[in-house]
């Protein structure tokens, strides 16, 4: 499926952008954890993160974020590491992603499973409250 997506689309200016999905929160803590976390599960902690984001924006039910969760703990990814506890440092690798666009940051966030919409101009505050969120829901259970 990736590589169908990649050769519809291989400059990143619509199609492909659904690639990523988890990696605007698993590419940071990639960064912050010296690229000691592997990809995949900094994308998969990114998953369940973006999804709490989808959530708080009303673009994704509270049902189907928990579903993805599930799912991902399912295949024994993770959906949490330590790093989630500083999200200020999050944000500050946030800021030099490189699916900025015109400025703002453009989010590859789900709107059902298999389905991502393109967001932009999300606040930093609700960024911070969706890692908050996950964190303590985490911790929780």
């Amino acid at each position: 499926v990736k590589v169908n997506v990649v050769q519809a689309d291989p400059y990143e200016n619509g199609l492909r952008a659904i690639l990523n999905f988890g990696h605007t929160i698993g590419h940071a803590l990639e960064t912050l954890s010296g690229y000691t976390i592997r990809h995949g599960e900094a994308v998969s902690v990114g998953m369940a993160v973006e999804s709490k984001l989808a959530e708080q924006l009303g673009i994704l039910s509270s049902m189907e974020a928990e579903r993805i969760i599930d799912l991902i703990n399912r295949w024994t990814l993770p959906v949490y590491h330590p790093l989630l506890e500083d999200g200020d440092r999050i944000l500050s690798v946030i800021r030099y992603d490189k699916k900025h666009r015109q400025g703002k940051l453009r989010w590859a966030l789900p709107y059902q499973i298999g389905k991502v919409d393109l967001v932009s101009g999300v606040d930093d505050r609700l960024i911070k409250q969706a890692i908050s969120s996950h964190r303590e829901a985490v911790h929780a259970g």
